[in-house]
């Protein structure tokens, strides 16, 4: 790893590759968009809600929302994924920590499980000719 990392830096100088980035962002652009940056007082930097739009005195009066809000497109690929019945697929959720990613998939997980029947109990043993697919 070592040598290759020489080997990029004789063949792209670290001068040559500062040279590469700065024509990408040229000196003049960041001055004409800093003029337009304006000084804001204390009060508007933070968001004021008028409490009159709610009728609930708090949210613990509230109903728990079911499922994942405006992610229709990732319900639907869960669920055609959870649908593939064929060896070698695999549900992969991506998204911030604290999402409900891995609840959401879980929770279809435990759906589908209800409408078919109880799978039989798997014992693997070890496949020696092909040891990334036991028998």
């Amino acid at each position: 790893m070592k040598s290759l990392l020489l080997l990029y830096n004789s063949m792209f100088p670290k001068s040559r590759r500062l040279r590469k980035h700065r024509q990408k962002f040229p000196f003049e652009r960041r001055d004409a968009m800093s003029s337009k940056i304006q000084e804001l007082s204390p009060h508007e930097l933070r968001y004021h809600c008028d409490e009159a739009q709610f009728d609930f005195e708090s949210t613990e009066n509230l109903l728990s929302l079911e499922g994942m809000i405006g992610q229709e497109r990732a319900l639907r690929s869960i669920d055609f994924g959870v649908s593939i019945q064929s060896p070698g697929f695999n549900i992969y959720a991506m998204g911030p920590t604290g999402s409900g990613k891995t609840s959401v998939v879980i929770e279809q997980l435990q759906e589908r499980a209800k409408q078919l029947p109880t799978p039989d109990d798997w014992c693997y043993v070890q496949n020696f000719s092909e040891p990334h697919k036991p028998k």
